[in-house]
């Protein structure tokens, strides 16, 4: 039997979330092994989770406090992260219970052979923005398209991770500082991302309502609204990081972080505007070439 690259799903235990994944898992015939994440929404777990974070450090980071949930969801990535390195499992696809896989990453997920011998630190298998260069870095089997970003993606929905990528991630994360997508900068090249078109995975339809950090996607929602009817809200928002207005007003003190998390984002947003050279994952659903 062909051997399948490993999926490991990090849930809540006896959550709705977990009984939705667990279903849709069984009913593709995938198998998975469930990482039970510490529930940030219990008070009976704020001291657990307080001690496996450094409040000074992510104040200097993130220029705020993380909240229970978002340690709590830190804390599953890295635990898996060290189950990885502890088994010496090469490649492995993890994903969030919001997950929603479809058939076709079953196809994906019997590509053990060929991510043995070549490696991609962390392929982002759900994406729903963000910039990559157009020409693709390998075309498998002449159905999926591996493509470099422009710059750092934030999703831990799911994504393919390397046993070398977790020990990186890990030697840099004694204890937890910054959200789980992702702990380190990656613009350095001491680790890069790719993405995989078509998407082999979406959101689960109710994943607003089932969410932990329902508070971060009510935000979301609402900048998506502003930004439709505020003109040019993009290029306005653009300036305003490319001038480092946020750094002068010492909302952020790390420049390290501010230039992964904000400042590459607009500097490719500009240049996307000028030329023709990358792919917007907005807007990739629009494009039947890869659907």
């Amino acid at each position: 039997m062909k051997k399948r690259i490993n999926v490991f799903v990090l849930t809540i235990k006896n959550s709705h979330r977990e009984h939705i994944i667990r279903k849709r898992l069984n009913f593709l015939k995938i198998n998975h092994k469930f990482f039970y994440a510490i529930d940030g929404r219990s008070p009976n777990n704020f001291k657990i989770l307080y001690n496996k974070y450094n409040k000074k450090k992510c104040l200097n980071i993130l220029g705020r406090d993380m909240t229970y949930p978002e340690i709590s969801n830190a804390e599953g990535h890295l635990r898996i992260y060290k189950y990885i390195v502890k088994k010496k499992i090469l490649n492995a696809v993890i994903m969030e219970d919001d997950c929603y896989p479809s058939k076709t990453l079953c196809d994906w997920l019997n590509l053990e052979y060929f991510f043995c011998k070549k490696e991609y630190d962390i392929i982002q298998i759900y994406h729903s923005s963000g910039l990559v260069y157009k020409k693709p870095l390998e075309v498998i089997l002449n159905k999926f398209y591996l493509y470099k970003t422009c710059f750092t993606l934030p999703y831990t929905t799911c994504y393919q991770i390397t046993k070398k990528a977790c020990k990186y991630i890990l030697n840099r994360n004694k204890k937890i500082s910054r959200l789980a997508d992702w702990p380190v900068n990656f613009y350095d090249g001491k680790l890069k991302q790719f993405i995989v078109l078509p998407r082999l995975t979406s959101l689960h339809f109710n994943h607003l309502n089932t969410s932990h950090n329902i508070e971060v996607w009510k935000k979301f929602v609402k900048v998506e609204k502003i930004k439709k009817f505020v003109p040019f809200y993009n290029i306005m928002t653009a300036l305003y990081f490319l001038l480092h207005i946020p750094l002068l007003l010492r909302e952020y003190k790390d420049y390290s972080y501010y230039k992964e998390k904000y400042l590459l984002p607009k500097i490719f947003f500009i240049k996307d505007l000028l030329s023709n050279k990358y792919i917007n994952l907005k807007n990739i659903s629009k494009n039947k070439m890869f659907y």
